[in-house]
């Protein structure tokens, strides 16, 4: 259970130089410790009006300070504000306790089996959508689905184009049964009081390496179209490179002094030799080579 800033329930203005975000986080903590003493009385807390600032406290302690830019957001006076916070408080306690009781775990147990049950249900679903999916588009892809060419020249060939697209709809799916999961988890985590930090920062934990590799993909764009450009041109060159050699494999081309039985071998070796040429021109556009 937190209070965050900027929301009705929360705080809204800085104290001191601490500003709302780490306030809220901090008055957070200190009411998630107080929830976990059951020798702490919700009741007891009291209203202590300053000239400039409101406290509620228990004995000397201060529970939290209430300023005026939080009376501001709510429409009211500070000790009206700070009566606010305290029916929140005595609720989030209360509420946070009953989640802490034997009886609170077991219904977050079932409830939790529950979605689960909801989220093999779902995912199998899925399953099943995807495969009359494939089913249904079999024949469409057999009617329409048609090679990637240049001039005469074959790129892309049609199964590899299917590959692709079959690639793509994996994909798809894969995200749609991730955020189901995502759903599943953050309900899950959310049904137990020791959990419940999780729930609120499981987006953040998996948007996070997907943040960072999008801020370092785009503080290199440049790197990463030359990549792609190398990787192209590499790619069609070794494609020429196989139509050449298969004529001369076939018998429709010749080459004065070449025998045909060696066009197969050399152009493996031909091959190879593209590969390492094109890692060469893309190594020194990764981060590896910085490191």
């Amino acid at each position: 259970w937190a209070l965050e800033a900027g929301q009705d329930h929360g705080v809204w203005g800085g104290l001191g130089e601490v500003p709302p975000v780490a306030r809220a986080a901090r008055l957070s903590s200190r009411l998630a410790d107080l929830a976990q003493n059951r020798e702490v009385d919700a009741g007891r807390i009291r209203i202590v009006d300053g000239n400039t600032l409101t406290t509620l406290q228990l004995g000397d302690f201060i529970v939290m300070t209430v300023t005026d830019e939080d009376a501001r957001a709510l429409g009211t006076s500070r000790t009206e504000a700070a009566r606010h916070y305290r029916t929140l408080i005595a609720e989030g306690l209360a509420e946070y306790r009953e989640q802490a009781t034997i009886k609170g775990v077991l219904w977050g147990l079932a409830y939790s089996a529950l979605a689960l049950v909801v989220l093999v249900f779902t995912l199998r679903l899925l399953g099943r959508f995807y495969l009359w999916l494939d089913e249904r588009t079999a024949r469409l892809r057999a009617q329409y689905l048609r090679s990637i060419k240049i001039g005469t020249l074959e790129v892309v060939g049609r199964n590899q184009v299917a590959r692709f697209g079959r690639a793509f709809v994996n994909l798809t799916r894969l995200s749609i049964s991730l955020v189901f999961v995502y759903l599943f988890l953050t309900f899950a985590f959310g049904q137990f009081v020791w959990t419940q930090s999780w729930s609120e920062n499981l987006l953040d934990a998996a948007l996070s390496p997907l943040r960072q590799l999008g801020a370092v993909l785009l503080s290199s764009i440049d790197n990463v179209i030359a990549i792609l450009v190398t990787v192209v041109v590499v790619r069609y060159v070794m494609r020429i490179s196989d139509y050449l050699f298969s004529r001369v494999a076939s018998g429709e081309a010749e080459i004065d002094g070449f025998h045909a039985e060696l066009a197969d071998p050399t152009r493996k070796i031909v091959k190879f030799f593209l590969v390492m040429m094109g890692l060469m021109l893309i190594y020194p556009y990764t981060p590896i080579a910085d490191n």
